[in-house]
């Protein structure tokens, strides 16, 4: 695999072919096997395929990878439907697959290529569990400026953000071990905020971005922070309506590695949500019109400023 970039178009062909043949396509191919095919080194070289020149090739390891993808979310698909007809498929097959392909997200990179983007976006929509941990792996650059590279790090983020406010909220908490720290939710304005932005995009420079001099980048932030207050709406919303359950849940004894959403249920039970949003706003509101009183208002203010940028650029 080392020197595969190097070789030619047909040699690559024939290698993704033996691997799509001996491993994708093998009947008990299960996630333990793929988890120890798909390694960091494989998928370190693999990935580096799309930098060869020739488009071709490009073409070949995005079709394989794509490939692999459609495969685990076929499986996932019939473990889901196994839970209703049949025993439920073990939760250690579940963890592998996450793993495996939090491992392979995790090595593309969405800001060179559309292909990479679009099989990330795949991924994270499948599996919505990755959203969160995939976010913290993001060590892109946000310093506002208007460069292609700027623009492109923000179009990830924004894209990630956007398939986590499509998808169901509890789907979207990562399980303990998919996580840097292994606690699955973490509802201190600290812990919001991490697990809504990623590394590098600070309070400092969403303020610097909306008072930047380019109209462009003032407006980019701009989505980017009603973006923001939606996915902390989103959350809190699921949490509160939750609390409801709680008691139930208690009864129930109901845990799972894997579904994480009790802990938010039993963290928004004791919660002081109007402090909360105090602090979140305090955590990202900087360089926002004055007299924010809350959230709710605050991403209202944003919808509104947001609608008037675009109609203005249009």
């Amino acid at each position: 695999m080392k020197d595969l970039a190097g070789d030619t178009p047909s040699t690559v062909a024939t290698v993704l072919e033996c691997f799509r043949t001996c491993v994708l396509e093998f009947p008990w191919a299960d996630p333990s096997v793929l988890a120890r095919f798909f390694n960091g080194y494989m998928l370190e070289h693999l990935v580096r395929l799309y930098e060869v020149p020739d488009s071709g090739v490009s073409d070949q390891v995005h079709a394989f990878l794509a490939d692999w993808v459609a495969s685990e979310m076929r499986r996932g698909t019939n473990a889901d439907r196994t839970k209703v007809s049949g025993p439920a498929e073990p939760a250690n097959r579940t963890k592998q697959r996450l793993l495996t392909l939090s491992r392979l997200i995790s090595r593309l990179k969405p800001t060179q290529s559309s292909k990479q983007r679009q099989l990330v976006l795949t991924v994270i929509t499948a599996f919505p569990a990755l959203i969160v941990p995939y976010l913290h792996s993001l060590r892109y650059a946000y310093e506002p400026r208007p460069s292609p590279q700027w623009f492109a790090n923000v179009e990830v983020y924004v894209s990630v953000i956007t398939v986590a406010l499509s998808a169901p909220c509890d789907q979207t908490l990562p399980p303990a071990f998919l996580t840097d720290d292994h606690v699955p939710f973490d509802a201190s304005p600290a812990g919001l905020v991490r697990d809504i932005l990623p590394p590098g995009l600070t309070k400092s420079l969403l303020a610097l971005g909306l008072q930047h001099n380019d109209s462009a980048v003032r407006f980019t932030t701009l989505h980017v922070l009603h973006l923001v207050f939606r996915r902390y709406e989103q959350l809190r919303d699921h949490s509160c309506s939750s609390t409801s359950l709680s008691r139930e849940v208690e009864d129930s004894g109901a845990h799972s590695e894997l579904h994480p959403s009790n802990s938010l249920i039993e963290t928004s039970s004791t919660m002081d949500w109007t402090r909360l949003e105090r602090d979140v706003l305090g955590s990202l509101a900087v360089g926002l019109p004055s007299s924010t009183q809350s959230v709710a208002t605050t991403a209202e203010r944003i919808a509104v400023m947001d609608r008037q940028f675009k109609d203005a650029l249009m």
